[in-house]
């Protein structure tokens, strides 16, 4: 009868966390709200809210046993400077290289539940592997005076400070299992959904030059994209990850790469396009596509972006064809010392399972390219609109009938 009781509490509870002695502490779950930036509205955004989808409440820990609530920090940075030594709580004491993010669960993708900063000291209790292979450690924290417990990055922390090799505990890396639909309609119910990401916005303009603004060209040209999909083709949604001049988090452009990622996921993107224009001291010109490393994702993902390059090249843009790119972190590497891939969205995109490309359409500091392909009148629907058909043709769309 105990034991029936226990798994329905459980069940209750998102969930729980027990040491080995059976003393119950709160192992974290929800999400911190985030504001989206003033603008207009896109497709799946609430007004002044955040991507549908997001909880909306502060995080609270599941309730204590006998039925009080416990209340998450408010989000923000801390840094705790205890290490957990309760008996029954085994682990490797740890510190924080970097300012790093707690979260839910392992992945860059999870839920955030606050920041800690620089130089907070936790304990190491076990390891995991990301679903793309970044390996992940579950930590126990003192904050606030309770123990809470959560994920933060591997390449964030330190173990070597606080004890010799052989005294560490040994950190196993235990594999997800990851068997997602790859390519065209991937939830199979015939609609096929695309996520246009209009590069930068907010305080992050990206190139400029010849008095343009790379943010504000990036969303020109998606737009012009999404109309020419949904008007021409049958069975495609479009949506865009910004409709206005403003990112997600003005306070990290590259953590901003998240909520792109998981604005793709919440809306079952079956692709998602990362658009840009390129700038290289005035020395190259033409288009390219960058393409995520992954194995299973990278030959879907080059044939996307090669489509598209082809496209672009009929409008007389050179074609530098697709590339990769790995980290040049050391800290970002597998198990085996392979370095990840170099772009974080595509890291991320590839970890949910969507097949990803970042297009770069032409060099905004070349004078023959700008003179050509993004100065003139007209020519940035035309670019929105190659891209378009180089999408239509991967995901073998079918035009509407007249």
């Amino acid at each position: 009868m105990a034991a029936l009781v226990l798994a329905l509490f459980l069940v209750a509870c998102n969930r729980v966390g027990n040491d080995s002695n059976g003393t119950w502490t709160p192992d974290p779950t929800g999400t911190a709200a985030t504001a989206t930036p003033a603008g207009d509205v896109t497709q799946g955004v609430t007004p002044g809210g955040k991507p549908t989808g997001e909880p909306e409440t502060t995080p609270t820990a599941a309730p204590e046993p006998t039925g009080t609530a416990v209340e998450w920090p408010e989000f923000g940075q801390y840094k705790p400077t205890e290490i957990p030594e309760l008996s029954g709580i085994t682990g490797t004491p740890g510190r924080a290289n970097e300012s790093t993010y707690f979260r839910t669960e392992p992945g860059r993708t999870k839920t955030r539940l606050l920041t800690l900063a620089k130089d907070s000291r936790f304990l190491v209790l076990d390891s995991y592997l990301s679903i793309y292979n970044e390996t992940w450690y579950r930590i126990a924290v003192i904050l606030n005076e309770r123990i809470y417990y959560g994920y933060v990055q591997a390449s964030s922390v330190d173990l070597g400070d606080y004890r010799s090799d052989n005294q560490k505990t040994r950190l196993q890396a235990n594999g997800l299992a990851y068997t997602p639909l790859y390519g065209p309609d991937r939830d199979g119910d015939g609609i096929y959904v695309v996520v246009l990401d209009p590069g930068h916005g907010g305080p992050y303009s990206g190139a400029s030059h010849y008095g343009k603004t790379e943010k504000n060209i990036n969303l020109e040209v998606a737009k012009f994209c999404k109309k020419y999909l949904e008007t021409v083709y049958d069975n495609v949604v479009v949506y865009l990850t910004r409709s206005g001049d403003y990112v997600f988090d003005p306070r990290d452009d590259v953590d901003d790469l998240e909520y792109r990622v998981l604005f793709a996921r919440n809306h079952n993107a079956d692709i998602l396009v990362s658009l840009h224009f390129d700038a290289y001291n005035g020395r190259e010109n033409g288009a390219e596509g960058l393409v995520p490393r992954k194995k299973e994702i990278a030959p879907k993902a080059k044939a996307l972006a090669s489509l598209i390059l082809r496209n672009l090249e009929k409008l007389g843009i050179r074609n530098l064809e697709t590339m990769t790119r790995v980290s040049g972190n050391s800290r970002y590497s597998y198990p085996n010392g392979e370095q990840m891939d170099g772009y974080l969205i595509h890291r991320l995109a590839s970890e949910v399972g969507i097949v990803s490309c970042i297009i770069e359409h032409a060099h905004m500091d070349h004078e023959s390219d700008f003179a050509r392909f993004i100065g003139p009148e007209g020519m940035l629907e035309k670019i929105g609109i190659a891209d378009a058909e180089g999408i239509a043709e991967f995901l073998q769309l079918k035009k509407k009938e007249q």
